[in-house]
């Protein structure tokens, strides 16, 4: 009888040890597959022009980056900023000092002007789709990429007068890093 109470307590201990470890590795599958299965968002440069890939950058879905550069022909600083989406790049804001060609001179009722401390103009809530976002890195002046909190130089990144592509890229990687 004793012995039949001892196997007993041992089998249950062996169970409740089974059944623990089966919880465990359950847990760790689903943070594996969260991991690696979920679908990630990519900012990703290329060469315009060979389609090289210069570099990709995850986001999530929202997240904002800016490219500053320096206006060719009035020689003053502008920020464009954009909005991530999954299937989109979404212009947000335009943050200029000068007028000059290319720079918005009117703007929509949806839009804000408003002028920043350090006498820049600022257009914001623009709401306008890119269907094709291409920069021309400068020769003589860099483009600069803000984004995930890095400042990336275009120029380093690209090198001088590159025709860079931006686009975003939803998609299934199962190598995350």
């Amino acid at each position: 009888m004793d012995q039949t109470i001892s196997r007993g307590r041992e089998n249950k201990k062996y169970f409740l040890i089974a059944v623990f470890v089966s919880a465990v590795l359950l847990c760790f599958t689903a943070l594996f597959l969260k991991l690696n299965l979920e679908p990630s968002c990519f900012f990703t440069l290329r060469n315009a022009d060979t389609g090289e890939v210069y570099a990709q950058y995850r986001y999530t879905e929202g997240d904002k980056c800016s490219i500053t550069f320096v206006h060719s022909i009035n020689k003053t600083p502008v920020t464009e900023g954009y909005i991530l989406c999954r299937d989109r790049i979404v212009l947000d804001y335009c943050l200029y000092y000068s007028f000059g060609a290319g720079v918005a001179t009117e703007i929509s009722k949806e839009q804000m002007l408003s002028y920043t401390n350090d006498g820049g103009m600022l257009i914001s809530n623009m709401n306008y789709e890119i269907p094709e976002l291409i920069y021309f890195v400068g020769t003589i002046s860099d483009h600069i990429l803000r984004i995930n909190g890095e400042e990336i130089s275009l120029r380093n990144l690209c090198g001088k007068s590159s025709k860079v592509s931006f686009t975003v890229e939803p998609k299934i990687d199962l190598n995350r890093r």
